[in-house]
């Protein structure tokens, strides 16, 4: 059997950014929805995620900086780009994953608007997965999405 070169590398994909809205309700907790799109060795996908958590030490100090710590539980789909190299086709698979994680968040009330500047990290474990889209599709099944961001917003 023929050993494929790619296996010794990690299998990745790249999110190229996105677009979150979020909100911090009075009782600090905190909900999120985005999405992005993401690059993998043989095409591009996207993906959407829904969150709620709680803002754990959320401040709203006027022009003082704060650190919170939102945790947070949630709902990604994502239409998942092949990790591996294909015969050039773009083949994606539907997926469906539970999300959990958690972010450390600086934040500024400016006059204008709040400032926040974080780093965001959570694990997405797949529970469903759809057909592929071709028959090119060489992945084995996902187990767990790690993610790592660095989060600005206003």
């Amino acid at each position: 059997m023929e050993r494929n070169p790619f296996d010794a590398f990690p299998k990745t994909v790249l999110q190229l950014g996105g677009l979150a809205v979020g909100a911090i309700a009075p009782n600090d907790m905190w909900f999120e929805g985005g999405i992005s799109l993401i690059r993998g060795l043989s095409g591009l996908g996207w993906e959407t995620t829904a969150l709620a958590g709680y803002a754990i030490g959320y401040d709203r100090a006027p022009e003082k900086w704060n650190f919170s710590l939102p945790v947070y539980l949630g709902y990604r789909f994502a239409q998942r780009p092949s990790m591996r190299p294909s015969d050039g086709s773009n083949a994606t698979q539907d997926t469906h994953m539970l999300v959990l994680g958690t972010r450390t968040v600086w934040s500024r009330f400016l006059r204008a608007a709040p400032l926040e500047l974080g780093l965001d990290f959570s694990l997405s474990i797949p529970f469903a997965r759809g057909a592929a889209s071709t028959s090119t599709w060489r992945d084995p099944a996902t187990s767990v999405w790690v993610n790592a961001a660095l989060v600005v917003g206003w």
